[in-house]
């Protein structure tokens, strides 16, 4: 098990995003001081202040999610969002995988986050999905999953899932991580 650290990326699920460009730099700027305090040294300002929080030692990090359901957004901005995150990421954190919320084409991310919301027989129905996926892509990042059941998830539900996490087994090759929420 990883971490998956995700930063806000100007897009809120009220509709709300912030433009590409200046406006977006304090929020650039704070996703690189959140990666300083999780990876830094003690000498470095953040790591110098994860210290004082009673955590001298850096945490391990491998993956960093730019945004959350970003499909939503109907500015259709996050690809330049993205690109504005990527850049700045990327230069000062090479080794970092990064993961995009939807598909982009500005710059080819690290990882795609598929990101389902279906019912038990839909993924019953899709457990072939990534069976003849293009291999040559991003690698896949999973997260969410049914939403049968209430206040939680039922039998059937689980038994989607269960089905589904078949595919991602099968195809292990192509799906590199999955923060799947059902399975907390």
């Amino acid at each position: 098990m990883q971490p998956v650290l995700a930063v806000y990326a100007g897009y809120s699920l009220g509709g709300a995003h912030v433009t590409p460009g200046p406006d977006l730099e304090p929020y650039v700027q704070d996703a690189l001081d959140e990666i300083e305090y999780v990876t830094g040294d003690v000498t470095t300002k953040w790591g110098a202040e994860r210290a004082k929080d009673g955590h001298p030692a850096a945490f391990p990090l491998t993956y960093l999610e730019i945004g959350n359901e970003d499909g939503f957004d109907r500015s259709k901005s996050y690809d330049a969002r993205y690109a504005q995150f990527y850049k700045a990421i990327k230069k000062k954190y090479p080794e970092l995988q990064l993961i995009a919320t939807t598909p982009v084409k500005s710059v080819t991310p690290d990882l795609i986050d598929d990101h389902y919301y279906r019912r038990a027989e839909e993924f019953f129905a899709d457990t072939h999905h990534y069976d003849k996926t293009d291999r040559k892509g991003p690698k896949i990042s999973l997260g969410s999953g049914d939403e049968e059941g209430t206040p939680t998830t039922n039998f059937g539900a689980a038994l989607g899932d269960a089905a589904w996490m078949t595919g991602m087994e099968r195809n292990s090759d192509l799906i590199a991580i999955a923060s799947y929420a059902p399975l907390l």
